[in-house]
């Protein structure tokens, strides 16, 4: 995910994004050559709560923190 669209998603969704939530799926994309969904969940490191994207592009996923 483009540091861009990261700051955008970030934006919109920050009510939403808090212990309280379970798993958030983003899909059915507008472009289907790109990501095709977004998976979003909570995550504590070090105490601090994180949230894990897990991007799926076609068959491949990849993980990384959001913020």
């Amino acid at each position: 995910m483009e540091e861009k669209d990261r700051g955008a998603l970030r934006k919109v969704l920050e009510e939403f994004l808090d212990e309280g939530l379970e798993q958030l799926i983003l899909s059915n994309p507008a472009d289907r050559k790109s990501l095709s969904r977004v998976r979003v969940r909570p995550v504590l490191l070090r105490g601090k709560l994180t949230f894990q994207a897990e991007e799926q592009r076609g068959a491949q996923f990849s993980s990384e923190p959001v913020c």
